[in-house]
Formats: C-alpha cells, sequence, structure tokens
C-alpha cells in the first residue's frame, strides 16, 4: 500500500509539473515573439496551446533523494512538443531500479519509452485541450494552475533557480512543493512518508533551436497503445 501511494504522488506531481504555470511577466504579439509575460493575457489569444510561456528551450535537471541522478528536457512549439530523458536510480524499500527512459509529449499525444527493455505505450490525452475549450482559452498554463488550487495548492513565495525567479506552490495534502517559472517546473520537492525527492535546475537555455532527433523515437522501441494514462511515470516504482 505504501508503495502504490507513493507511486499515485509522484504520478499527480507529473502531472502537476506537466500542465502548470503562473502569471505571465512581458508583452507578445505574434508568435515570432519568444517570451509571454504578465501584462496582458489576451495577447496569448494568437498563438496555439501553450503548455510553457517559452516557446522552446532545454532545461538540465539534478535529482536527489530516493531518486538520484540526471534529467534533461527538450521542448518547442509552446511546450506542446517535449522530450524528457532521465538517467537515473530509484530506491524504495531497499529495492533499487535503474531507469533509462523517456517521456515525450506530442501535442495531445503521449509516449512513455524504456530504453533498456526497448519498449514504451502511447496514449491520447487531450483532456486540458478539452477543458481550455470549455473555458474558451488555449493557456494551459493558466488551467494548470486553477487545477492545482482545486487540490489545495497555494503561492507561498517566490525564489530564483538558475537565475529565474519562480512562484513556489505548496501542496500540503500531498507534501509537495514546486518553483515553477512561465509553467515550467525549475525545481520539485516531495516529502512522502519520510522518503524525499528533489529534482532542481541546474542550467536552462531558452528559445533555442532544438534537434529533431530529440523527439524521435527509435525504430527499435516496441511501442504499444493504451486507452489510458499508464499508473506510473518512468516506471519508476519497483513492482
Amino acid at each position: 500500500m505504501k508503495t502504490f501511494n507513493l507511486s499515485l504522488i509522484l504520478l499527480l506531481i507529473s502531472f502537476i509539473i506537466t500542465f502548470n504555470g503562473q502569471n505571465k511577466e512581458n508583452k507578445i504579439k505574434n508568435q515570432d515573439t519568444f517570451i509571454i509575460s504578465d501584462n496582458n493575457p489576451q495577447d496569448i489569444k494568437d498563438l496555439p496551446y501553450t503548455r510553457y510561456h517559452i516557446k522552446s528551450g532545454i532545461v538540465e535537471y539534478n535529482l536527489t533523494g530516493i531518486q538520484t541522478g540526471t534529467e534533461t528536457i527538450y521542448f518547442d512549439k509552446w511546450g506542446m512538443r517535449e522530450a524528457k530523458y532521465t538517467k537515473a536510480t530509484i530506491t524504495i524499500f531497499g529495492m533499487t531500479k535503474n531507469l533509462n527512459t523517456l517521456e515525450l509529449t506530442d501535442n495531445d499525444w503521449h509516449y512513455s519509452i524504456d530504453f533498456d527493455t526497448k519498449t514504451g505505450t502511447k496514449y491520447k490525452n487531450d483532456s486540458l485541450q478539452i477543458q481550455a475549450q470549455k473555458m474558451e482559452t488555449n493557456d494551459l498554463v493558466m488551467i494548470g494552475e486553477e487545477n492545482m488550487k482545486k487540490i489545495g495548492g497555494e503561492k507561498t513565495g517566490t525564489e530564483k533557480i538558475v537565475g529565474k525567479t519562480c512562484d513556489i506552490w505548496k501542496i500540503g495534502k500531498i507534501g509537495a512543493e514546486i518553483w515553477l517559472w512561465k509553467g515550467i517546473s525549475l525545481k520539485t520537492y516531495v516529502n512522502m512518508l519520510g522518503m524525499e525527492m528533489t529534482n532542481i535546475a541546474t542550467k536552462i537555455d531558452i528559445n533555442t533551436d532544438i534537434p529533431e532527433s530529440k523527439f524521435i523515437i527509435p525504430a527499435d522501441i516496441i511501442i504499444t497503445e493504451t486507452t489510458k494514462k499508464p499508473s506510473n511515470r518512468h516506471n519508476y516504482y519497483i513492482k
């Protein structure tokens, strides 16, 4: 039961990180402007769906706690296309599992790839786009923030991570804190059942060209399509 609870918490954190955001800071007039900011929410209406308020970027992370290793995300199209590469080791209840994975988001399709087993799953996840249509917005950052409030999340302050001023969100019910800058999580801390995990950005490069190869799944990976989101994230949890 404890393993299940931890899996559920980390899955929820993963969902929040992926789709959360904060207030905007600068003004945007068209898609050639690469940073959305705070002063005129109407300016975002001319953009496609936006998971982040940055058009493209690369973020490198250091992972500590029950999970140790590194993680790198590459994204473009305002975060609607993102590749997250993880190389780490996770230890729970004395059991250890190595991770060598890719989480690929391509609009409303999501792929979970295990490079070691050469297997993966894909599923369609358009729930936020549907929610955005109902709310008559294309700003998934704003929707993520509203969803976080619904589970008791609140802003508790600000802090700079890799030179970016982040809003700190605390979700007491699940023992989590998230540092968000323009919808991008630059730090996450989880303490569940005394088990701690911290992901913190060590480098960020924004509005840069991303190699197309980062978004390509190797041909030798066997993909299985599923109708629902997998019950864990990156297959982190010892079975």
